[in-house]
């Protein structure tokens, strides 16, 4: 009777159906620069929350990663993406996970190959039935070249020098500031006029004629009869005597007309408000730390 038992129990185990590959996605490489390195910096992306979570040992995981140079493995690890992951939108749902950068020291024809594998199971104890599939994602194979690995050949400051992490411009003058896409500092006062005569303060253009206003930074008069002026030039609706010219402001003061005089620039170039230092290169973001002016870099390892 006992080897009837046995025997009964032994069919109803269903073991392991063995490993299963499946491509999952094609995921990319590019060559980018970490301090005074070149690195090889590779992502993908799998849906299982198990592997999300997991780890066997510190800086272990459930992950594979696989590096090969000219069809030959020269590294494999395995990891889990710090923090779990970041969902992106797909159908069906898929967590990205970024495996960091890979330092590349020699030429060559490079590819990563990830893998994963996970255990489903159904049914309990001796009854339980349970699958083993492997997931893989890899790479293009991407050339490396000797100037590849040359600092000196990447263009990653087009303004200021690489410290090694980004771009210093320059040491952060007194009151200087960021605006837009530039560096600036305030212009300082001139005596120099534009128009009109300095009086010590601001330039004097004249008395203000009778009903004269300044609209849109101009002085005009009301037209008389028929569109006729006595002082200005008539612009269809109103007599125009002049515009403030660039990088002055005209004002009213005690019954006269005046501009105010040009702002000069001890260093940078006058923008019609304040003294233009330098701008942002496209693709780089201006910043300010340990008072300085810095840029971030190109091609910089994210």
């Amino acid at each position: 009777m006992r080897s009837i038992i046995i025997s009964i129990l032994a069919s109803a185990i269903a073991f392991p159906a063995g490993l299963q590959g499946q491509q999952i996605l094609p995921v990319s490489a590019t060559k980018c620069v970490f301090g005074q390195g070149v690195f090889l910096v590779v992502s993908t992306h799998h849906s299982d929350p198990y592997c999300a979570s997991f780890a066997t040992a510190p800086g272990g995981g459930c992950t594979q990663w696989k590096l090969f140079r000219n069809g030959q493995l020269v590294l494999s690890k395995y990891t889990v993406p710090a923090g779990g992951g970041t969902q992106v939108p797909s159908n069906p749902p898929l967590d990205y996970y970024n495996i960091g950068r890979f330092l590349l020291s020699q030429p060559g024809q490079y590819q990563v190959k990830m893998s994963y594998s996970r255990r489903t199971c159904s049914g309990w104890w001796i009854f339980k039935t349970c699958k083993f599939d492997v997931f893989v994602n890899e790479t293009p194979v991407l050339t490396v070249t000797a100037n590849d690995l040359n600092l000196a050949t990447w263009n990653l400051c087009p303004l200021g020098s690489f410290d090694g992490a980004n771009c210093f411009v320059m040491a952060k003058p007194p009151n200087g500031f960021i605006w837009g896409q530039g560096f600036y500092v305030p212009a300082s006062n001139s005596s120099k006029c534009p128009a009109g005569t300095f009086d010590g303060a601001n330039c004097f253009l004249m008395p203000k004629p009778a009903n004269g206003f300044i609209w849109n930074n101009g002085f005009y008069v009301p037209a008389g009869p028929g569109g006729t002026c006595s002082v200005g030039t008539f612009d269809s609706a109103n007599c125009f005597i002049m515009k403030a010219p660039w990088g002055s402001t005209a004002f009213e003061y005690n019954g006269n007309f005046y501009v105010t005089p040009l702002s000069v620039c001890s260093q940078g170039s006058f923008d019609g408000a304040n003294c233009l230092l330098a701008t942002a290169p496209a693709g780089t973001t201006m910043f300010e730390w340990g008072g300085n002016f810095y840029v971030t870099s190109l091609h910089p390892c994210r």
